[in-house]
């Protein structure tokens, strides 16, 4: 990948990230969206339009025909919030199968992983150090609900585990153990039982 695509692909796993988080701005969130997905399809798709994951296309039609076929209230946006569906999932869904969109969304999640567990570290060492990260008996750090954090730091425990084991120094292997151990703490001060059970 280029250097523009680099940092595309981290500007928007970090737009994912800040969404759950108590800086979330929906706007801003959507609009990164919609950019990246206009890049993504002219740099990556239009020249493999029909290279698509049938099953997903499948889905696609099938929500499309739905909303035709049904009597919804048009205060829910129906057609606006299926525009942005099909947008997020050929951006992030198994939609687009061509070879630069299967290393764009490896790349991305990637960097999804490596923030998720910068954003539970920090939201633990926050805690730790004083600030007030709890809010009604739970523990919510840099998110903006506890149940937000709890399914966080439940993914941060499981890629620990997995960045454990790939793991090829020792100070890596501490490093690691560490953050999964800070992963399982904050996932019980949230209080969580989806996450707890998740975990």
């Amino acid at each position: 990948m280029t250097r523009i695509e680099k940092y595309i692909t981290f500007s928007l796993a970090l737009v994912l990230i800040l969404s759950v988080s108590v800086a979330n701005m929906p706007t801003l969130y959507y609009s990164i969206i919609i950019v990246v997905f206009l890049f993504v399809f002219f740099k990556y798709i239009n020249k493999y339009i029909f290279m698509i994951n049938i099953n997903t296309f499948i889905f696609i039609i099938v929500a499309f025909f739905s909303i035709i076929f049904n009597d919804i209230n048009s205060v829910f946006k129906p057609f606006e919030k299926f525009l942005m569906f099909v947008v997020i999932v050929s951006v992030f869904g198994p939609l687009f199968n061509t070879p630069k969109m299967i290393l764009f969304r490896y790349n991305l999640q990637n960097y999804i992983k490596i923030l998720i567990l910068i954003f539970v570290s920090l939201s633990f060492v926050l805690l730790i150090i004083g600030y007030e990260m709890i809010n009604n008996l739970r523990f919510h750090g840099l998110a903006s609900h506890s149940m937000l954090m709890g399914p966080l730091a439940s993914l941060a425990a499981l890629i620990s585990i997995d960045s454990y084991k790939k793991a090829q120094s020792k100070s890596q292997i501490i490093l690691f153990i560490s953050l999964f151990f800070i992963s399982i703490v904050s996932v019980i001060l949230t209080a969580s039982r989806s996450a707890i059970t998740s975990a």
